[in-house]
């Protein structure tokens, strides 16, 4: 267990989904409106745990919610993340499955946000060119491929075009398999 059982919480199922929706837009949202301050005095009021008590309770599900995040959760592991800490129940865990099944989504995309920084990659485009004799159109070079990098960045929009030989665009699947195997480690 997380945390021992001498919390006995009681707070009541929409009084917990407020604790954790306010966690949520706190710890993923950057809402700093929402303080543990505010969060005590709103969820908190009519408990009958200590500050401290309190303040213990908000610590830990803290944890479970960015434990789930950074485990890219299902509400199923959520709910069993939640039954780890000492006091809370089976209905309580149903509000944290509830709850990350609503903000999952928004979760991993702020999350994504956050984490990348620069522009990302939005489109590839490309096509293979193939330089011609003008008289008798037989082929006088290399073929290249033509390739456009299409860019977004927080406010603006960028696309990169380059050519590449045969030999290049190797090299560039090399890498990129390598990038992909590096990856696919860290999952």
């Amino acid at each position: 267990k997380v945390m021992s059982e001498e919390i006995e919480l009681d707070l009541d199922t929409k009084h917990l989904f407020g604790l954790l929706s306010a966690l949520v837009k706190k710890n993923f949202y950057g809402d700093t409106e929402i303080t543990n301050s505010f969060i005590l005095q709103e969820v908190f009021s009519g408990s009958k745990l200590s500050s401290e008590d309190a303040q213990r309770v908000i610590e830990e599900c803290e944890q479970v919610l960015k434990k789930a995040a950074n485990l890219n959760a299902d509400p199923n592991t959520v709910a069993e993340l939640s039954r780890e800490v000492g006091f809370i129940t089976e209905e309580h865990s149903l509000v944290f499955s509830g709850v990350w099944r609503k903000e999952k989504d928004k979760i991993h995309k702020s999350l994504y946000k956050q984490s990348v920084s620069g522009s990302q990659l939005k489109d590839v485009q490309w096509r293979v060119d193939v330089a011609t004799n003008s008289k008798g159109g037989t082929r006088v070079g290399e073929p290249v491929a033509v390739i456009r990098l299409d860019l977004q960045g927080d406010d603006n929009q960028d696309s990169l075009q380059f050519k590449a030989t045969a030999e290049s665009v190797r090299q560039v699947l090399d890498s990129l398999k390598a990038i992909e195997q590096r990856i696919g480690n860290h999952m």
